[in-house]
């Protein structure tokens, strides 16, 4: 295992920032710790770091204890590549030099051709000879994570990195990211609260609330078998129907009765939430369930409904921009779950 985070606390003071938080990731894994402003995921990544003294709890890299009882591993002997939410190059530097600002134990001469090595990797060759303020959003980043990458770290943190790019420039960064390094095998941990990178970067998600890990899983899963009401609400777009479980292990949502697979803990007569997808909601215009369109969200090849059911539950729904309506239009639909997804009131 590259990375064991075991039942780590962390606080500031009399704030209990990480509780009791466990994960592990592999080599060449990619993850991302993902959750609101002030869950904790940046606290861990400064803990890996070095940067923040835990107050409890175990953490090795590459099977050496860097933090644990009794013996602490500074951050220059970790061997961490750290990629910081403003980028954090330095002004009076040029590419080259910020490229080449970790490799201070080397000669000049392979200094040069270690930085150049892997602005070529980061297509940023051309730019060798600006500095940081002749450069776009995107050529930071590139300069920020060539830098980082130049030490061959053994784990590479980064905290918020497409924070500061514009929807477009973020989403293709991300994926060239993500590329870059799946086919250089290199062991990545990321802080996001943005879900779309974290479902483009992450080999594994991890959804934090309140300091603690809710849920540690692959994009898939996390995003259809949820492990509680929080993630499910904070992943993705998706409602919540109201529902009873009937005695004969279904449920009864007043629009609908479908079949539960596994009562789990459930009981006939428990109230419950039913978890919809826009995907899990399907336009038949002779269906005997109606809908009335109250918002509607253009997107180009899709378009997003919010419908509100005839029980006054409202639920999002995507179609195809073939399937143009207004809004106050009355549609028929129909509900096609792969599973269906329930949490107790």
């Amino acid at each position: 295992m590259h990375l064991q985070v075991t039942n780590l606390f962390c606080d500031y003071g009399d704030y209990e920032a990480v509780r009791g938080v466990d994960f592990m990731v592999s080599r060449g894994e990619r993850v991302c710790l993902l959750g609101p402003s002030g869950c904790g995921k940046t606290t861990i990544l400064r803990a890996i770091a070095g940067l923040h003294d835990p107050t409890n709890g175990e953490i090795k890299i590459n099977n050496q204890v860097v933090f644990g009882t009794d013996r602490f591993i500074p951050i220059q002997e970790r061997r961490v590549g750290m990629v910081f939410q403003d980028h954090a190059l330095f002004p009076h530097l040029s590419v080259r030099e910020n490229v080449g600002a970790g490799l201070w134990s080397i000669g000049a001469k392979e200094r040069n051709r270690v930085s150049g090595e892997y602005m070529e990797m980061m297509g940023i060759s051309s730019l060798g000879s600006r500095f940081p303020h002749e450069l776009s959003g995107g050529q930071q980043q590139r300069v920020a994570l060539a830098r980082a990458l130049a030490p061959k770290p053994l784990l590479l943190l980064m905290d918020e990195p497409f924070s500061s790019l514009d929807l477009d420039m973020r989403f293709r960064m991300s994926q060239e990211i993500s590329d870059l390094l799946r086919i250089h095998d290199i062991t990545c941990v990321m802080v996001t609260h943005d879900q779309q990178d974290a479902f483009v970067m992450g080999d594994k998600i991890g959804v934090m609330a309140n300091g603690t890990l809710l849920q540690w899983d692959d994009p898939h899963h996390v995003y259809h078998e949820p492990a509680s009401r929080f993630v499910a609400d904070f992943i993705g777009d998706g409602a919540f129907i109201d529902a009873v479980v009937t005695g004969d292990g279904k449920l009864s949502s007043g629009v609908a009765d479908l079949e539960l697979e596994n009562m789990g803990s459930l009981k006939s007569g428990d109230n419950v939430d039913i978890l919809v997808r826009p995907e899990d909601v399907i336009f038949d215009e002779t269906s005997n369930i109606r809908a009335k369109i109250i918002r509607r969200s253009y997107k180009g090849a899709e378009i997003l409904y919010t419908l509100s059911l005839e029980n006054k539950n409202k639920v999002l729904a995507s179609f195809s921009s073939h399937s143009y309506f207004s809004v106050g239009d009355d549609i028929g639909i129909k509900f096609q779950f792969n599973h269906v997804v329930v949490f107790k009131k």
